[in-house]
């Protein structure tokens, strides 16, 4: 036999309330007590499957943090080994080296601007952004305080909250 899914319990408990109000106050009790334990038994143990999910989501989290970290180790050692190579393929005066597998060369990078003092910097070449941001925060407490905002409203909606 097969467990009865959330919904179809949720469904025989909804159509249980339509039929039963013939029958007297005793069998509907039981009846809706019945169903009433199922529909529980089966939310508590969706409730611990979603607790295992973000469990094992936290565990994720926790695996990337890692794994990230360990990945910028990795990067900062190989970048650090190769600013050390060519140091010393600079100082020995070799631009190229050739091996089966790769080469090795010294090679010019694409010019790039430093700015060495941006007040000496001409206004033609300076550039201004502006950022609108909403505060939501300010929104809300007027809403609350019964103050009508153009554009806005306050909405109450709901969360399952497993503790």
């Amino acid at each position: 036999m097969s467990e009865l899914k959330l919904y179809e319990i949720a469904d025989d408990y909804r159509e249980a309330l339509e039929v039963l109000t013939d029958l007297d106050d005793e069998a509907v009790q039981d009846t809706l007590e019945g169903l009433k334990g199922a529909l529980e038994k089966k939310s508590i143990n969706i409730a611990f499957y979603i607790g295992n999910l973000e469990a094992t989501a936290i565990a994720i989290d926790n695996a990337v943090k890692r794994m990230t970290a360990r990945k910028e180790a990795f990067q900062n050692k190989a970048d650090s080994i190769r600013k050390w190579l060519k140091l010393n393929m600079e100082s020995c005066k070799i631009t190229e080296i050739i091996a089966p597998e790769f080469a090795l060369k010294i090679v010019n990078n694409p010019p790039k601007v430093i700015i060495e003092d941006a007040d000496l910097i001409s206004e033609y070449y300076k550039r201004t952004k502006t950022t609108t941001t909403i505060d939501k925060n300010s929104i809300k407490g007027d809403l609350k305080r019964d103050k009508k905002v153009e554009g806005a409203r306050l909405a109450q909606t709901t969360r399952l909250q497993i503790k």
